[in-house]
Parts: structure tokens; sequence; C-alpha cells
């Protein structure tokens, strides 16, 4: 999935199924950013398409950042080095996590979520969160290491009104299980009539049969009956 807002694509991966929050019918797939999407390009070179060696060292940013270099104009980022990462450094490299230590504690199961209708592919619901950083380079500010600074922590979720879920439920899942059902039905009430009018058919076939035997039965029967009466004559006369 592309990101517009980090101007690179991620990879999700399905994790559970769940209710949806407003209308606990419709049942929902959560998709989690998946942990590659967080690895270094430097040990999944695949990632190198979404970074620069802008990091200090002209290296790959560690794990557990994206750069917002390719993404936001420098009249925007004030020609500042951005980077976007999980709440708390969640996911991210050892030397960025630990040089910071966050007052109110951290949650470490932070992570952005999808949860979608896997028949229709809407999102129904979803979790934003993420974190927006400022990379303070040692060599600029006398710092003792390279250091990541929070800026701010953005954590939205929004979900599908309560009318629009049961709506959704409505096409995609109880119109079609009604459809089906009723053709289930129908297709059974032909099924029975096909064999009424089947074995109908059999027993008026066996009744003209019968009636046929019996017709011819009576012919040999009455022309047995005139050659013994022609017979009978003809002794008479001798």
């Amino acid at each position: 999935m592309f990101g517009t807002n980090i101007c690179r694509s991620v990879p999700f991966t399905a994790k559970m199924w769940v209710p949806t929050v407003n209308f606990p019918k419709l049942k929902l797939l959560v998709l989690e950013l998946d942990d590659a999407a967080f690895e270094s390009a430097d040990g999944r070179p695949e990632n190198a398409g979404f970074h620069n060696q802008s990091y200090p060292g002209d290296r790959y940013p560690p794990s557990g950042l994206w750069s917002l270099g390719p993404c936001i104009l420098p009249s925007v980022s004030g020609n500042k080095p951005l980077y976007v990462s999980l709440p708390y450094f969640n996911k991210a490299a050892d030397e960025v996590r630990d040089a910071i230590i966050f007052e109110d504690g951290i949650e470490p199961g932070a992570i952005s979520q999808l949860k979608v209708d896997p028949k229709t592919g809407f999102i129904i619901e979803g979790t934003l969160q993420y974190q927006v950083n400022l990379l303070v380079p040692k060599s600029q500010y006398g710092a003792a290491n390279d250091t990541m600074y929070p800026l701010a922590l953005i954590q939205e979720f929004k979900a599908a009104s309560r009318e629009d879920a049961e709506n959704l439920y409505n096409t995609a899942y109880a119109f079609p299980q009604m459809i089906r059902m009723v053709v289930r039905v129908l297709f059974s009430i032909l099924t029975v009539l096909a064999f009424s009018l089947l074995l109908a058919t059999v027993i008026r076939k066996y009744l003209d049969y019968r009636a046929a035997k019996e017709i011819d039965e009576d012919k040999v029967t009455a022309v047995e009956f005139n050659e013994d009466d022609s017979i009978s004559d003809k002794s008479m006369n001798i």
C-alpha cells in the first residue's frame, strides 16, 4: 500500500479477525505494518529506493526510521532532516531507541493498523500512529551521538458509522445470502416438481401400456371365440 504522507509503499500483514466497533456483525481483517518495512536499507536492500544515504556517515537511516527528505519540500521542512517512526521508536534500532528517555513511559505495541472488509477491500476502521522526529547530528551541535528528537506524536482512530457498516454488511453479505437461500429453495421446489412430473409420466406410460395390453388380450380372445364358433358350425354341418 502506498502512503502519500510518507511518499513510499509499505507492506501489511494480515493478523486476525475482529468485529466492527459500531456494527459487530461485520467481521474485519486486521492488517498491520510488516516488520520488513522498518528494516534499514543496509540490511534490506529493497528498502533503498525509499531512502537516500543522507544519515550521518553517508549511510542509510537505521531501522525504524523513514526519511521525509524525498517527500517534503525544503521550504516546508526548513531544510531540516525530518524522519518518521512508530511511537516511542517502536521497532527502531537500539542506537535510536536508547538515546531518548520518555518521561511518561512508552507503548511497545503502538503500531498503525487497518481493518479491512475482505470481500470488498474497503477500509472500515484504522488506527494511525506515528512520530515525527528531528535528527540532531553530533557534528553540528557538539552532541555525544547523533540523536533523533521527537517533535510530534500523532495517534488517530477512525471508524465507519453504524449506518455505513450496516449498509455494507447488508449489501455484501446479508442480501447475497438471502438470494442464495431463495435460489436453493427454488431449486429444491423445481427438483420436487421435476421428480413429480417424471413420476407422473412413468405412471401414465405404465397405465397406457396396461390398457393397450388389455385391448390386445381382448382382441385375441375375440378371435379365438370366433374360431371356436366356426369350428362348431362346421361340425354341425357334417
